[in-house]
């Protein structure tokens, strides 16, 4: 039994060097069939040793990360997820991969999006194996959110964005929101206030910052929950006073004006208050 295992483990090892070797694969096609599902086929013969090869990958891994091994770490990823589809981590470590550090070895633009694609499709599927993952939601929503919306208003969102604030609504569900899936959902929801400020779509502006001032009050009540003394510089200025300022300014209270113009993190509020003037 033991030569059996021993034998099995190597050939595994062989079979992940070989298949994540550094000679760049090619592109990704729209439909495949996910890689190295062979490996279920075997898995059950490995017994105790499966969680062996899986500590043997996990340290592979993290090696060819920080050796900046980009192709054999997507290789150590796919074997991982197959292994041990279990394993939330493993999900995201890939999808981030994919669209992230894979992506930016290519140079077209069409095959860098093919990347980026091939990530979320892998979140996602790591998603049907663990549907109430609030770490997946979020780094789903993340892949789905470019990051020109989230440092301007005047970017065009692309048609992921409702998808990605479902996902964000998963990941912030009580108990235990994700801290980071709440900042980007009030970010986003903030963006869409000043897209429709920028439209003089007046009421949709002020259902968004209503929808935002209620995001940014649950962080900052997880903040004091978190933290017996929190730091005022993280609270103040509050986001959710900035957001019901505009809520008033759009009502018509012109006192709350003020602390718009004067509010330092929101390098847009010029442009927002020119389309009201």
């Amino acid at each position: 039994m033991r030569m059996r295992a021993s034998l099995i483990l190597i050939a595994l090892g062989l079979a992940g060097m070989l298949w994540s070797s550094s000679n760049r694969p090619r592109r990704p096609p729209e439909v495949a069939e996910p890689p190295a599902t062979w490996i279920n086929k075997i898995g059950h013969l490995l017994g105790p040793g499966r969680l062996l090869v899986r500590d043997v990958l996990w340290f592979r891994l993290l090696e060819d990360i920080e050796l900046g091994r980009t192709w054999r770490a997507k290789g150590q990823m796919e074997l991982l997820v197959q292994l041990s589809p279990h394993e939330i981590e493993a999900w995201k470590y890939l999808g981030q991969h994919l669209a992230y550090d894979v992506a930016a070895t290519t140079v077209d633009p069409a095959e860098r999006q093919s990347w980026v694609d091939e990530g979320t499709h892998r979140i996602e599927e790591g998603l049907r194996h663990h549907p109430d993952s609030k770490v997946l939601h979020y780094t789903l929503a993340r892949l789905l959110t470019p990051w020109q919306v989230i440092e301007s208003s005047e970017a065009e969102p692309g048609p992921e964005e409702d998808r990605a604030l479902e996902h964000l609504a998963m990941a912030t569900r009580e108990p235990d929101p994700l801290f980071d899936a709440l900042y980007l959902e009030g970010t986003l929801l903030r963006r869409r206030a000043s897209r429709a400020i920028l439209a003089r779509d007046f009421e949709s502006a002020q259902r968004h910052w209503a929808a935002s001032e209620m995001v940014h009050r649950r962080i900052e009540r997880l903040i004091v929950e978190l933290s017996t003394e929190p730091d005022p510089l993280v609270l103040e200025p509050l986001w959710s006073e900035y957001c019901h300022a505009w809520l008033r300014l759009l009502e018509g209270d012109e006192s709350a004006r003020a602390l718009i113009e004067t509010f330092p993190r929101d390098h847009e509020r010029d442009l927002l208050l020119d389309q009201l003037d």
